[in-house]
């Protein structure tokens, strides 16, 4: 019954529009925290890693813009 009290409450969760915690989560929080403690609730590392790459190696895979084209000689007067 507490679980269920606990998930019908409303929270400011940072980072979220989501206002509610399911009881699922609810239940694997306590599961983990009984299991390993407080620190293993805390979020670890992002995974998401971005790549940049150089510029000619950026303008090698990128596709042409046959619209960019079709402007492009226009302005300068070329006909296809």
């Amino acid at each position: 019954m507490l679980l269920r009290e606990i998930a019908a409450r409303t929270y400011h969760i940072p980072g979220s529009k989501r206002t509610r915690v399911s009881i699922t989560t609810l239940r694997r929080y306590l599961k983990t925290y009984h299991a390993q403690g407080f620190d293993a609730l805390r979020p670890g590392p992002r995974a998401c890693v971005i790549r940049r790459y150089p510029s000619t190696e950026s303008d090698a895979i990128r596709p042409p813009n046959p619209i960019l084209s079709v402007h492009f000689s226009a302005h300068i007067g070329i006909d296809k």
